[in-house]
């Protein structure tokens, strides 16, 4: 686990907390493993920022500033699968022309407006979490929706012949690693307590629908699609526990 964490890590993040090597494909497929422990790091990190600086904020600029920085420290990663993501199954095409659409460096209105409507949700939903369960929150919700990964990689066909950035994932999550990332994603969950495992079983759910969809629209899933598993995942998390804590 040491080195998948150490090659999720570095995948996952910008931060030079290790050396850069080159990997195998099959290592950095099996490393999904380790996301679930990579967000609950990320997570950590913005638990701190929390707690030293933008509690004293007001809510939305907290939840703007929150996630500023988790786009920055992921490299804008999963942001650019939602803007392509978007371009792509808004544009109304077939599935080889949509693909081609998702693989076009240029972002469209549809991409553009998705990117523009995941930040201000995520930062609302970060901003206005209750005081009581914001820090476990910013420490479980990163976790979860990476170990989400794993189920989106699990058993699917990637879309584009060629291959691409997340075919490393869809060929090399077999059961165990699957497993592990959904366990070690439930696991963190719990800082959150029973509200945090709830949310965890919310995101897989909304995960299952996305999976569904996707193979039904384009044959399957890319590194793209993980990008928004990711984004969409955090904000289905995040809504499982405003309405928890509001109907509390």
């Amino acid at each position: 686990m040491p080195g998948r964490f150490k090659t999720a890590f570095s995948f996952l993040t910008v931060i030079p907390l290790f050396k850069p090597e080159m990997v195998k494909s099959e290592e950095l497929g099996r490393s999904i493993s380790a996301f679930p422990l990579v967000g609950a790091a990320l997570g950590l990190l913005m638990a701190v920022l929390h707690l030293f600086i933008t509690s004293r904020l007001p809510s939305m600029l907290e939840g703007a500033l929150l996630t500023a920085f988790l786009f920055w420290v992921t490299g804008g990663l999963h942001m650019d699968g939602v803007a392509d993501t978007a371009d792509g199954l808004m544009s109304g095409k077939n599935p080889e022309r949509a693909l081609e659409i998702m693989k076009d460096s240029r972002t469209g209105a549809h991409g553009a407006a998705a990117v523009t409507l995941v930040i201000l949700a995520k930062a609302a939903a970060i901003g206005y979490l209750p005081a009581e369960m914001k820090l476990s929150a910013l420490l479980a919700v990163p976790a979860i929706a990476r170990g989400t990964m794993a189920y989106m990689a699990y058993q699917a066909t990637y879309a584009r012949p060629g291959g691409g950035l997340g075919t490393p994932f869809t060929e090399f999550v077999d059961d165990a690693t699957l497993y592990k990332a959904l366990g070690l994603a439930a696991l963190i969950s719990l800082a959150a307590g029973l509200s945090g495992l709830v949310a965890f079983v919310v995101t897989w759910g909304w995960v299952a629908l996305l999976k569904n969809r996707f193979h039904s629209k384009l044959g399957g899933i890319t590194g793209d699609l993980l990008g928004f598993t990711v984004e969409t995942g955090e904000i289905a998390a995040l809504v499982a526990l405003h309405i928890i804590s509001y109907g509390g």
